[in-house]
């Protein structure tokens, strides 16, 4: 998108829609919201709540690949888990879901660039997020619009889960987190795009 359109929605945008709120986030649907949050997630990185590094935002921002995530904690029944990112801060009616990978193998750690892949394999399956893509969709926010907050979550999923079919959307995984999450944990990165810097 060039860059005067954007900073055109970025102007028009806000004023059409209501901002998302906390409550919208799929972590925070009332059936979702009672798993239990004993997951540590964190980022090398970045620090919970700061700006993640330029390389990680997206295409045409920085090098669109997903920053290395810890996870610790990790229930002794978990059979697999699920990475969900989203986007709280869009000017639209709801949330962006930028990825969305499950059967992740249990592991404590995925490096850089783990969740690029566009297509499933033995390391991850792909599901839907915005407009149907899959993959890693890195913070690529309008240009003087501010921060925006990125949401990376991850659930743990029972051992006697099923393994979910790629490409699902969003309808079926919440029914799936609801029948088979028994914890999860979240960082926030933020990313800003200015003038000076876009």
């Amino acid at each position: 998108m060039h860059v005067f359109v954007e900073k055109i929605f970025g102007f028009v945008l806000p004023k059409i829609f209501t901002p998302p709120t906390e409550d919208m986030l799929l972590k925070n649907k009332p059936s979702l919201a009672k798993i239990p949050t004993e997951l540590v997630v964190t980022s090398s990185a970045f620090e919970d709540g700061q700006h993640m590094p330029w390389k990680y935002g997206g295409e045409g921002v920085g090098e669109d690949t997903s920053p290395p995530l810890t996870v610790e904690n990790i229930p002794s029944d978990t059979g697999s888990l699920v990475f969900v990112l989203q986007d709280l801060d869009v000017p639209l009616p709801k949330p962006i879901t930028h990825t969305v990978a499950y059967n992740l193998p249990v592991q404590k750690e995925f490096p850089e660039g783990y969740f690029d892949s566009k297509e499933s394999s033995d390391k991850l399956t792909c599901g839907k997020a915005f407009r149907g893509h899959t993959g890693y969709l890195g913070p690529r926010p309008i240009i003087n619009h501010g921060p925006h907050r990125y949401y990376f979550t991850i659930y743990a999923i029972k051992q006697e889960a099923p393994r979910l079919n790629p490409l699902v959307e969003e309808p079926e995984l919440i029914a799936y987190l609801e029948k088979w999450a028994v914890s999860t944990g979240t960082v926030i990165g933020t990313f800003e795009r200015t003038d000076a810097k876009h």
